[in-house]
């Protein structure tokens, strides 16, 4: 694979007073601020604990269920994954939720801070056109509680299960889409943004390709005199259609359901 997120400190959000709250000459300003004193959810303004995180700047959700002929674990953890390209194949695990065992089993993911910034791909050093933009891409996949690993090949072989179909991606600008060919349909726009991994169809290539050598192949039955002759009859390996190396991306919405089969097929990512 080649070279591509920091937990920023927390970022707590608070609800904007009313304009009756705000006012001091308001007639009901006692009543808010009598409010705000014994409800956990008041109205002018919120009232939280110091674990509070604020609103999550994105969330991942979807269900995980188990192929058949396949064991179903006692706990795991559904995982978001940062590949971190600069560092070669290894990655960072940045936000976790236990899953209780029993499937189909529901579960969602939010995401309060960035990616960790070890984990940002540097866009220039692709294109100096793209300076100062930085994205991430992430996966979603099930692993065993406290899994220690953090080489990004091991993650995916060790995993439970994995979530084909998607990519996380995040930036800190917006991106336009002419990079890398457009590699991001639609370019990019800062914060989280989810694609749909679309493996590249190749029947139709790959039937023409065998066609051509097969053809090839039964001309070596022939005899020296009669083999070019026979070789220029078989279908041109040219006139097949184009082999798609990669997988493309389309952009989703963040709340599309994540689908992930425990023993079933794992996907290395192949879309860059």
């Amino acid at each position: 694979m080649r070279s591509f997120l920091s937990m920023l400190s927390m970022v707590t959000h608070r609800r904007p007073m009313s304009a009756s709250c705000l006012s001091p000459f308001s007639p009901g300003r006692s009543v808010c601020l009598v409010a705000a004193l014994i409800s956990t959810i008041a109205a002018c303004d919120p009232q939280v604990g110091d674990d509070y995180a604020g609103e999550p700047l994105a969330e991942l959700g979807g269900t995980i269920t188990v192929a058949e002929g396949t064991s179903a674990p006692a706990d795991a953890t559904a995982t978001l994954v940062w590949h971190v390209w600069v560092e070669g194949d290894s990655a960072s695990v940045t936000d976790e939720v236990p899953v209780d065992g029993a499937f189909p089993a529901s579960f969602e993911l939010s995401l309060f801070t960035p990616p960790p910034e070890h984990a940002w791909f540097d866009l220039a050093s692709e294109d100096e056109a793209f300076a100062g933009m930085h994205v991430a891409t992430g996966y979603v996949v099930v692993l065993p509680p406290d899994y220690p690993s953090t080489d990004m090949q091991k993650i995916f072989e060790d995993a439970l299960g994995v979530d084909n179909d998607h990519l996380l991606v995040w930036s800190d600008s917006s991106v336009p889409e002419s990079f890398n060919g457009g590699l991001f349909p639609g370019g990019l726009q800062p914060g989280y943004q989810l694609f749909q991994v679309v493996p590249p169809d190749n029947t139709a290539a790959d039937a023409c390709s065998d066609e051509v050598l097969a053809c090839e192949e039964a001309c070596l039955e022939q005899s020296p005199e009669m083999l070019d002759a026979c070789i220029n009859a078989c279908p041109d390996m040219e006139d097949c259609p184009p082999w798609i190396g990669n997988d493309a991306l389309v952009p989703v919405a963040m709340d599309s359901e994540i689908s992930i089969v425990l023993g079933g097929e794992k996907r290395e990512p192949d879309w860059f």
